[in-house]
């Protein structure tokens, strides 16, 4: 190989002189040839390869290959890469090659020998090499040294061959290291392979001129007085509880129990390049030191650590002198490091950081706490890095200590996600440790210590507020603890910084960690004077207004000791502010206390009768919804746990605040809200007796309706009657009821007028909806229902009111849910089912499971149990024998268990809201374990009710799938699949069961001779092949009926297992050919019904018209009983049979438009979206009339050039001239009546698909 092809490959040899293994490599060969351990004279580094070794009778080349910890032995294919480019080195050597070829490697190799070996000796690598033309040549030469400790061993290399101290070896390595480097240097530029190297006579000569100028006592002062040590990166310390939270130590990295962050550790050792010194700074128990030791012994090989034990700036000096008699310099640099800096040793680190610089050969590397960081006066002499704790942390610590038995936690992601991202809060969250408590218990008695009372008084406060997740008013805290503010910022910034409180938005502080800040509060009040009560009393006075709930809530249900304080210190807060929102949300907390308290009792008594913890949510639901359970088939024990429910109650917090304030305070907060506040008062007011005093105040208040949306005052009113109807008919006399019922169709989008009938319940009130634009009003229930409730609300004297949605002919229409009768007792006005919610969402948490981990872990094992036992009684049902007692024991154990899974109390990872009652997953495993097989074995009877149900449970099974698995890092897929199987299986034989009215003992004889648990298999093949054979024959029967009424269409069936029933389950698609697109509504009126009647009653059919060899699927009608319109439906089924579809673009183009045109011909039916109407409803139609000029410009693009080009334009002015009545040309066809207004849309989608046509049929011809 040429100098030059050689050359190129060498850039390696200028990159990074920073810290390098390799240079420590040389210095390790160089000793070992200097002690004549290795049979060579000299070592050039940077030569024909990394190191050429020289000696008076033999030679070699070196290839030089690192590897950090944490990513383990090198791959067999790595090393073989290695191999080969060591060979290719030797190859291109300029003078005769070497007697050797050695590879020298940090790590081992995957699957070889852990001490140094020839290349044969390994057995992986030798086959991986084997097929190499130069193996048989080359592999005898290669050698393979692992080598982790270069620095180590050549340390003690120097002092065994010189007798000199470790100290002084150190200098002597310094010296060795600076030659290598510089010698790398100047080879790497070298031209004509005359490469200079280090011999032994050098190093010799090096050694005598070092020895008569060592200054051993300047180096061992620092020694000697204890202020330094030097570090000993290799020696493991493998302690049991080190992910239980202890102080990282070198030890640890050696053993292996640190998870790498190499990230992070870039980040660091390039700011130790760059600057010299460098700070990890971070809160208590994130990580601060380990990063640090990771870093120093990841360049352990090159720079020579020394730990600072103590000391402060006036030995600075000391350290100096130390460095300089170690004669430190970039090329052998030496670095000290001190951990946490702020104990102690900040005076010592200003004085260190000022004299270290990027060229200076020492390092300074530190760990600091976030609060001490400005006790430093030279900041700026030094980098700070603030690192993140990385999820392979968090999954390297969950894995150790699953592996030690000190977590239950079987996924690491919960715990994680828990966490916050916080080390201390997530060891602890693992292991429930006591490191967490400790660090917290050094940072409280800190401050203790210092006589830092103003933060301790800031803490107390603040860790109650973060307790219960609610903020604290920064400007309230400052009043309330008579702090001047720039004490309380100077405490905050402390804080703050070092993590024990945060700042959120507006000036608010809350907790860092719900978890961190619960051991604070009790760590603050460990000693007196500091009286919980107090503390409460204070954090009811600086908490923001809307943090009141949250903070009422958590003080009454987890503190009731200091419930009489807490509701002194609310009332004092309330009658001297007489704040609304205050009110409300204090309220709202009292009324969830209320809750919780109530439910906390009866969960375990109901628990403890025997009721499941999975029916604990549909007792509470039945129990607040005072629904009628007396003709529900429900067991006892869920029986009484309803009854016991509606008859329980605990003292209500909220008559307690009520009582305790003035009837003057009360009147001024209730009759000075806006109607907003109002309705918050009023929801937060739900399931309880209004006292006097505040009925009086709501009678007193004399709400502003006219400048109120008629949809917020209609649930006001309506939440209002459910308190106490007497106030709403106070607010809401006659002429009061009639304006705002007049009010109706101006301002509620689609509403019509309302008008006032007397029905037997009493006073009705009836309107309707104008269905005129589906494409912007919602479901047709979704606006009919609503109108009900909000007419109701508004008339406080009406029993019922009745809504009916008509179509632009005026009459009502035939779509379902078309009108709804509904009498006000049915009526969901919002306060009550929110009300009812938070106790059924208050009883899930209550039984809920602790984490979606355990819940997730719970569930595969069941199923995990279930498959076989399942698998196992089918397969002995089907051959004729009952099944082991021991397998149905089993099952049924599988089904108790089921019985006491709950939903996970937290939401899912994936989004949504928590499960209140049961998953698809609960639901799976519990009627897979119990019901699935009872009913199986009783077939045929009720099977059609059993195709339905296994079809729902078909669907938990998919949707058991898209639970958050990745917590458990495994996926049930496989164990769904065979049960998917299972159940479709069943389904299979359970409908040719049913019609052929016939029990399991059909397919003894095939089951018994199945392979051994293959029963289910078998059958199944041998009912598909009867399915397919009957299937067949229906098809053709109904060919033949076809072809003997002379119907002449192409057609096709499918599988319908969303419809399985009737049998044979088959949808159909029926392609007619026709000649123009205008003969298709003729051949539909002609053929279509006796299709239908020839396919069989309740099939789904497709009908599709085909000219010449082109489907026209814009024209597809499908349906079971009545047929609908239903453009492109069919798509997928033209596609699978390469059936080719006409391109309609210009039709395509046109739908949007007549959509539009369609729609606003309705609106001007009813002058809807005029200026007398809602603004919501004449947004829509200015909307619809910018979205037709643009869709009828891009029409007209499309078609230019073509005879419809001004088609479409032409249609929709004619519309809305009125001349052609499109709309009720629409509502008539859904009546089954076809106007002349809709045959003239039908003329022009003809007309339109006649231009597709043409111009398919002239790209066909290529014109």
């Amino acid at each position: 190989m040429n100098g030059s092809k050689y050359g190129a490959s060498r850039a390696g040899s200028h990159a990074g002189r920073g810290f390098r293994y390799q240079d420590a490599v040389g210095v390790w060969l160089a000793t070992q040839c200097w002690s004549g351990a290795l049979p060579y004279g000299e070592v050039i580094p940077e030569g024909q390869d990394d190191y050429e070794l020289r000696g008076a009778t033999r030679s070699a080349l070196v290839q030089v290959k690192s590897r950090r910890d944490h990513l383990g032995p090198f791959s067999i294919s790595e090393a073989a890469n290695f191999v080969r480019e060591l060979w290719h080195r030797n190859e291109g050597a300029s003078y005769p090659l070497a007697d050797d070829l050695i590879l020298v490697i940090e790590q081992p190799i995957t699957e070889g020998p852990p001490i140094d070996h020839r290349l044969a000796d390994h057995l992986g690598l030798a086959k991986a090499m084997a097929s190499d033309p130069r193996w048989n040549s080359l592999a005898p030469r290669t050698l393979v040294w692992i080598t982790p400790a270069p620095f180590e061993v050549a340390l003690r290399s120097i002092s065994r061959i010189t007798s000199c101290a470790p100290l002084a070896a150190q200098v002597h390595y310094a010296e060795l290291l600076s030659s290598i480097g510089g010698l790398a240097d100047a080879n790497g530029v070298v031209k004509d392979t005359r490469y200079a190297g280090l011999a032994v006579s050098d190093m010799e000569a090096c050694v005598r001129r070092i020895a008569p100028i060592l200054d051993l006592s300047g180096m061992e002062t620092a020694l000697r007085d204890g202020l330094c040590e030097a570090l000993d990166f290799l020696t493991p310390t493998d302690d049991p509880s080190f992910y239980q939270g202890i102080n990282t130590r070198p030890g640890h990295l050696a053993a292996g129990l640190v998870a790498e962050r190499p990230e992070t550790r870039s980040i660091v050792l390039d700011a130790l390049e760059t600057s010299g010194a460098t700070l990890i700074v971070g809160q208590s128990g994130s990580g601060k030191s380990a990063l640090m030791w990771e870093a120093a012994r990841a360049i352990r090989h090159t720079v020579r650590w020394f730990e600072i034990k103590r000391g402060d700036a006036a030995d600075a000096h000391l350290f100096m002198r130390l460095a300089q008699a170690l004669r430190a310099s970039p090329a052998a640099p030496l670095g000290f490091i001190l951990d946490d800096v702020g104990r102690g040793g900040s005076s010592l680190w200003d004085g260190l950081s000022k004299e270290v610089g990027s060229g200076s050969g020492i390092l300074l590397l530190g760990s600091i706490r976030e609060e001490d960081v400005f006790m430093l006066t030279a900041r700026a002499s030094a980098k700070e890095v603030r690192p993140p704790v990385e999820e392979a942390v968090a999954e390297r610590i969950w894995r150790r200590l699953l592996d030690q038995g000190r977590t239950s936690w079987v996924g690491w992601r919960e715990p994680w996600e828990r966490s916050g991202g916080l080390l201390l809060e997530y060891t602890h969250i693992l292991t429930r440790g006591d490191r967490i408590e400790a660090v917290l218990r050094e940072q409280v008695d800190r401050r203790l210590r210092e006589s830092r009372d103003t933060e301790l008084t800031i803490l107390r406060v603040t860790s109650l507020a973060g307790m219960a997740g609610a903020t604290i008013d920064a400007e309230r805290l400052s009043t309330v603890l008579n702090i001047a503010h720039g004490d309380l910022g100077r405490g905050l910034r402390r804080l703050i910084d070092e993590h024990l409180v945060a700042a959120k938005e507006d000036g608010r502080i809350g907790g860092l960690h719900q978890l961190r800040s619960a051991m604070l509060f009790d760590l603050c009040h460990a000693y007196p004077p500091q009286a919980p009560s107090l503390t409460v009393a204070e954090a009811v006075h600086s908490v923001h207004s809307d943090s009141l709930e949250a903070l009422t809530a958590h003080v009454l249900v987890n503190h009731p000791s200091a419930t009489s304080a807490f509701v002194a210190a609310l009332a004092s807060r309330l009658e001297r502010e007489q704040d609304p929102v205050a009110l409300v949300t204090a309220l709202s907390g009292m009324g969830q206390a209320h809750i919780e308290a109530t439910l906390r009792t009866w969960v375990q008594e109901a628990l403890s009768d025997g009721l499941e913890p999975s029916q604990i949510t549909l007792a509470a639901m039945f129990a607040v919804a005072n629904m009628d359970t007396s003709l529900m088939p429900l067991p006892d024990r869920l029986s009484n746990a309803v009854s016991v429910l509606r008859t329980r109650s605990a003292v209500d917090p909220r008559m307690n605040l009520l009582s305790a304030l003035s009837r003057t305070s009360l009147h001024q907060m209730v009759t000075t809200s806006d109607i907003h506040r109002l309705r918050a008062l009023i929801g937060a007011l739900v399931g309880m007796e209004l006292p006097e005093t505040l009925r009086s105040s709501l009678l007193a208040v004399k709400p502003n309706f006219d400048a109120v949306n008629l949809g917020d005052l209609a649930d006001l009113l309506g939440a209002v009657h459910l308190i106490d109807p007497r106030i709403t008919s106070g607010w809401v006399e006659a002429p009061m009821r009639n304006r705002l019922l007049g009010r109706v169709p101006h301002e509620l989008p689609w509403a019509g007028p309302v008008t006032i009938e007397a029905a037997p319940e009493g006073r009705l009130l009836r309107s309707i909806i104008y269905y005129v634009a589906p494409s912007a009003q919602a479901r047709l229930n979704d606006e009919v229902a609503p109108l009900c409730a909000t007419l109701l609300g508004l008339d406080p004297s009406a029993t019922v009111a009745a809504v009916d949605a008509i179509a632009a002919d005026g009459l009502r229409s035939e779509l379902p849910d078309a009108s709804k009768r509904i009498p006000r007792k049915n009526t969901p006005f919002t306060a009550l089912p929110a009300w009812n919610k938070r106790w059924v969402a208050a009883a899930a948490r209550l039984v809920g499971n602790d984490s979606y981990t355990d819940y997730l872990h719970r569930s595969y094992d069941m199923l995990e149990r279930l498959l076989p036992a399942l698998e196992r009684i089918v397969d002995t049902t089907l051959r004729g024998k009952p099944p082991q007692a021991k397998i149905l024991d089993r099952l049924g154990n599988i089904h108790d268990t089921s019985r006491q899974l709950t939903p996970p109390r937290d939401a899912s990872p994936n989004g949504g809201a928590p499960a209140e009652h049961s998953t698809p997953l609960q639901n799976l495993l519990f009627h897979c374990s119990a019901d699935l097989i009872r009913r199986f074995i009783k077939l045929p009877d009720n099977y059609g009710a059993f195709v339905l149900w296994v079809g729902d449970l078909l669907k938990n099974v998919r949707d058991a799938r898209v639970e958050p698995w990745e917590l458990l890092g495994r996926s049930p897929e496989k164990l769904l699949d065979r049960l998917e199987n299972l159940i479709t299986s069943l389904r299979l034989l359970a409908i040719e069961t049913g019609t052929q009215g016939l029990n399991l003992m059909q397919w003894r004889s095939i089951a018994r001779n199945a392979l051994p648990d293959d029963a289910l298999r078998s059958v199944r093949m041998a009912v598909e092949r009867q399915l397919q054979a009957s299937s067949e024959s229906y098809l053709q029967s109904i060919e033949a009926e076809l072809k003997r009424q002379s119907i002449e269409l192409e057609l096709h069936t499918r599988p319908d297992w969303e419809t399985p029933l009737p049998w044979p389950n088959r949808d159909f698609l029926a392609i007619a050919d026709i000649s123009y697109p205008g003969d298709w509504p003729a051949w539909i009126e002609a053929h279509a019904a006796q299709v239908q009647t020839i396919i069989g009653e309740g099939r789904q059919v497709w009908f599709v018209p085909r000219i010449g060899h082109l489907a026209l699927s814009c024209l597809t009608i499908k349906g079971r009983c009545s047929l609908f319109a239903s453009p492109y439906s069919g798509d997928d089924w033209l596609e699978t049979l390469q059936q080719p579809r006409l391109n309609d673009a210009l039709t395509r183009e046109a739908q949007r438009g007549i959509e539009l045109i369609t729609e606003l011909d309705g609106m001007r039916c009813f002058r809807l979206g005029e200026e007398n109407r809602s603004t919501a409803e004449q947004a829509v139609r200015q909307d619809h009339e910018r979205q037709l000029a643009v869709a009828l410009k891009a029409f007209e693009a499309q078609a230019e050039g073509t005879s419809v080009q001004m088609q479409l334009r032409k249609f929709s002015e004619d519309v809305a001239a009125g001349q052609i009545a499109l709309a009720k040309g629409l509502a008539a066809l859904l009546r089954n009546r076809l106007t002349s207004d809709w045959i003239a849309l039908l003329t022009l989608q003809n007309a339109l698909l006649e231009q597709d046509l043409t111009a398919a049929e002239c790209r066909q011809k290529g014109i």
